[in-house]
């Protein structure tokens, strides 16, 4: 898989690392496993020709329509997602599965699980490798709280038939400076060989596209019967509301989607979590992802019947502005439709990828327009 490190090397807590050109490279594996509901407008959607709605094929829009107010539907997808966490806590209350408590900043009082945040601004760079580019790999770069985080993701997107996309996810947390070249060509051996990536010191890479986005999230906790075990599940429901860019260009995409992610999985009563390690209890990632699945399926039925209930009293009151908006299942990553501009670009317009390879070595962040990624 190229000239990489052979082996990890271990911490005296047994956390995996290696040696980049500025320190430690420390290494973090998940089992990813996910769903996405976009917020959308009337004209975006795209029926099932298989089946009647409420099915959909979940394509993102591509670029930003020139008719649609991205202010608008960031503004009304804050609404959607303040009533849904409403109903998704009264849910949780009644079925009697609270912790303790903890009181915020305002003197409201909410279980200690819930762990509400919220980030301002999330810049993120996708990398695209020179050659031989594995269409189900994603690896990007963010830099947080003064390091610089790797992420490289391989894996499925969904469908109707099943929404949950699952992915290998390998974290990699290193020194600000350190070159995204040391690091994918320095990657040991066996992690290579999970990502079937092929790089050395001498392979290229470029950050061609670009998000931007706000987000919000919490966290959920639901119980599930598997195989004669009763389950604690953590789900992290979140709102993400930005934008995407190709870099050198002007070709954008919008980025407003609701996702919910498996954080935990308990035998209840006990504190361990087999979500990584189901072997403990003779299992295998086969089994957590079809708790995935189901979990993550009613979660997703919860969105959307949240978000059409709570549309259909709004445009009640205001047709203007709740009537042309809607959801629907998204069942790709957020960087997916750059890359399909990304791979259109290449095919058709070799002068504009010149230009997008040359604002992509010339570093830098993209400027994003404030109604792009803020509501009103």
């Amino acid at each position: 898989m190229g000239n990489g490190t052979k082996k990890c090397k271990r911490t005296k807590k047994g956390k995996p690392y290696y040696e980049g050109k500025f320190g430690r490279i420390t290494v973090s594996l998940n089992h990813e496993s996910e769903l996405k509901v976009g917020f959308v407008y009337q004209d975006e959607v795209i029926p099932d020709i298989a089946g009647p709605p409420p099915a959909f094929l979940g394509a993102q829009p591509d670029m930003f329509g020139p008719e649609q107010d991205e202010r608008l539907i960031a503004s009304v997808s804050e609404e959607i997602w303040q009533d849904y966490l409403q109903n998704r806590y009264d849910m949780e209350a009644k079925a009697g599965l609270g912790s303790l408590e903890v009181v915020l900043k305002d003197g409201k009082t909410i279980p200690s699980h819930h762990q509400e945040a919220n980030k301002s601004t999330r810049v993120r760079h996708f990398f695209t490798l020179a050659a031989n580019h594995p269409h189900d790999l994603e690896i990007r770069q963010e830099i947080r709280d003064g390091q610089k985080i790797v992420m490289i993701k391989k894996g499925n997107g969904a469908h109707v038939g099943d929404p949950v996309i699952h992915r290998q996810e390998i974290k990699l947390v290193c020194h600000v400076d350190e070159p995204i070249e040391i690091i994918l060509a320095k990657l040991p051996d066996e992690y290579k060989e999970m990502l079937e990536l092929k790089f050395d010191e001498k392979s290229e890479v470029s950050s061609t596209l670009e998000t931007n986005s706000m987000r919000q999230k919490s966290k959920v906790k639901t119980t599930l019967e598997y195989k004669g075990q009763m389950l604690d599940i953590y789900v992290e429901p979140a709102r993400d509301i930005g934008s995407g860019t190709i870099k050198g260009t002007e070709k954008r995409w919008p980025i407003r989607e609701f996702e919910a992610e498996v954080k935990g999985i308990y035998l209840v009563g006990s504190d361990i979590d087999i979500k990584d390690d189901p072997e403990i209890v003779g299992w295998t990632q086969d089994d957590i992802k079809q708790i995935a699945i189901e979990v993550l399926g009613c979660e997703q039925k919860l969105f959307i019947e949240s978000a059409w209930n709570y549309l259909e009293r709004a445009a009640g009151e205001s047709s203007a502005r709740y009537g042309h908006i809607t959801v629907q299942p998204i069942f790709d990553s957020k960087s997916k439709p750059g890359l399909k501009i990304q791979e259109e670009i290449m095919a058709e317009d070799p002068e504009l990828w010149a230009k997008v390879l040359d604002a992509a070595a010339c570093g830098g962040t993209v400027s994003h327009e404030e109604p792009v990624f803020k509501a009103a």
